[in-house]
């Protein structure tokens, strides 16, 4: 099973090179009083560290999410 990395804009990162497909996250989202960070597909941004998260938010592990991945979650605060 090949693992798929979501690319989030909303972390300052370099784009990837031109022959790789891009997808851009879009800004946080409110979704029940809490900001979240979604692709253009409107799925959760997959991560492997904070600086490819929106603002606001880190990378962990989301429970009602696959417990394999990390994603970009809301802390709290």
């Amino acid at each position: 099973m090949g693992a798929s990395l979501a690319l989030s804009a909303c972390g300052g990162q370099q784009p990837p090179p031109a022959a790789a497909p891009q997808e851009e996250a879009a800004p946080p989202v409110e979704v029940g009083g809490h900001p979240e960070c979604v692709d253009t597909n409107e799925n959760p941004v997959r991560c492997v560290d904070d600086k490819e998260c929106c603002k606001g938010l880190v990378c962990g592990q989301d429970p009602e999410l696959n417990p394999m991945n990390k994603y970009c979650v809301y802390a709290g605060g």
